[in-house]
């Protein structure tokens, strides 16, 4: 495959990112904002498991770096992504900000209270969150039903896949907590994801009748439902085992992440004592 066809997929398969959600005289906000956001919020995880310091400093050049790149890539005529305003390039720095503040003030929750709680349930949405965005964006889901359709992200479809896959989440950690052997817990949430699978696509399909329609070469997975393509199945089939995955990836960056931090908070406070001592004396 020649560099233009892969730029040419690259910009077609991206291109629902583009969709508009809010735009004013000083703000432009589309997918691409949410992208921008998240990427902001784990460069201070990614940094700090990386074991770089000034985590904070560090991601803010990187945001403001990566929207150099991207004005580049345009000038040299690689077509990756739309040209884009000033206003939408300061609204992706204003955002990936943002998510950077909401996982500082998330950090200095988690060194008050020291909750695990806080990392499950925090790591089970984002878990969700992300994996139901990027799949059904890239998907494209479209029904018979116009009332169910948007430009863009398909928000039914997002909307029960986010539900389903944070269900799961909070199951595995529930029979987690009451039976020891975690291969057996893992069986136990995929049977009854499957069997919730297949009662929701009966009820959907069979009883209220919609239809999932954006592809024309789609077929049943098993009993006549679940009708889509090869692909489609199979995620339908892997999505528990993905958002599991991922969760425990996050987990495990997030842990880091705080035990880190607090050991700097640690160091930070002993060179303050030591210094008032040292005046002291």
């Amino acid at each position: 495959m020649e560099l233009a066809e892969v730029l040419k997929y690259i910009r077609v398969n991206t291109d629902w990112l583009y969709t508009v959600i809010y735009q004013n005289k000083f703000f432009f906000i589309d997918y691409w904002s949410i992208v921008h956001f998240f990427s902001g919020f784990f460069l201070p995880v990614i940094l700090s498991n990386l074991k770089f310091r000034n985590v904070y400093l560090k991601s803010f050049l990187i945001l403001v770096l990566y929207e150099i790149i991207e004005i580049s890539l345009i000038y040299l005529a690689f077509n990756i992504f739309k040209p884009e305003t000033i206003k939408d390039q300061f609204t992706d720095i204003i955002i990936g900000l943002a998510g950077v503040y909401l996982i500082y003030l998330i950090k200095n929750f988690y060194l008050m209270e020291e909750s695990k709680d806080l990392s499950n349930y925090l790591t089970a949405f984002i878990s969700s969150f992300i994996i139901s965005f990027i799949w059904v964006g890239f998907y494209k889901y479209k029904y018979n039903f116009e009332s169910l359709n948007n430009v863009g992200l398909n928000l039914w479809a997002f909307g029960w896949w986010f539900t389903a896959l944070l269900l799961v989440l909070l199951f595995y950690h529930k029979m987690n907590l009451k039976i020891l052997n975690r291969i057996f817990t893992m069986l136990i949430t995929y049977l009854a994801y499957l069997i919730s699978l297949l009662i929701f696509e009966y009820t959907g399909y069979n009883l209220l009748g919609i239809r999932e329609i954006s592809k024309t070469s789609s077929h049943s997975l098993v009993f006549d439902l679940i009708h889509g393509t090869k692909v489609m199945h199979i995620f339908y089939l892997s999505a528990p085992l993905a958002v599991l995955l991922f969760h425990k990836l996050l987990l495990f960056g997030f842990h880091s992440y705080f035990k880190s931090q607090t050991i700097e908070v640690g160091e930070i406070e002993k060179n303050v004592l030591s210094k008032i001592n040292l005046t002291e004396s």
